[in-house]
């Protein structure tokens, strides 16, 4: 099956001159991921076109890089790989397919945005030297959310530890984020 001629031809819906598509159900991270599903959107105006592909990590299972090339969007805004995962949750050889991934999308991608998980390690530029070097030989830009509005990143997940030491959080705060992960989804945050 030509995996650029599927459903995933079908799934337009028009707004006047938009059009939105919605993708099937993509793997959240690796192939069959525990973490469920996640599904990417192009928004197709006036012959442009952006793709948002929240969550795929990187990304890490092959569906979600095939429909990417296929749609060939102009601006991609793509949830990067789990570098700080590596190993307590991700395995080396996971990481490796999603920096693969990658380095494909940014060889064919003219404007890749790279958001999430990837900018939760403070070495994260380290880390993707690689990927930073096919985009640069493709003539693709890579950058941050932050980088492409003209802003300074502020990596305040990478520095969380260094900034609850210099401003903690009150006492109430750290008792909520104790709670088990279904209890938090009962109680506000004391903020």
């Amino acid at each position: 099956m030509d995996v650029c001629k599927n459903e995933w031809e079908l799934r337009w819906k028009d707004f006047g001159s938009t059009k939105v598509k919605f993708s099937e159900p993509v793997f959240h991270g690796p192939e069959n991921s525990e973490m469920g599903w996640v599904l990417m959107v192009t928004i197709s105006f006036g012959g442009e076109k952006f793709l948002f592909a929240p969550d795929v990590q990187g990304p890490m299972s092959s569906r979600p890089s095939e429909i990417i090339l296929c749609e060939r969007p102009q601006l991609l805004l793509i949830g990067g790989p789990p570098l700080y995962l590596v190993p307590s949750r991700v395995t080396e050889n996971q990481m490796e397919i999603s920096l693969a991934n990658l380095r494909r999308i940014v060889r064919q991608i003219p404007h890749v945005i790279l958001d999430h998980h990837i900018l939760r390690d403070e070495e994260w530029q380290q880390k993707t030297v690689e990927v930073f070097y096919e985009t640069y030989s493709s003539g693709s830009t890579l950058q941050t959310a932050a980088e492409y509005l003209g802003e300074k990143n502020r990596f305040l997940e990478a520095n969380r530890k260094k900034l609850f030491q210099e401003d903690p959080p009150s006492k109430e705060f750290e008792t909520w984020m104790k709670l088990s992960e279904e209890k938090k989804k009962f109680k506000k945050p004391p903020i």
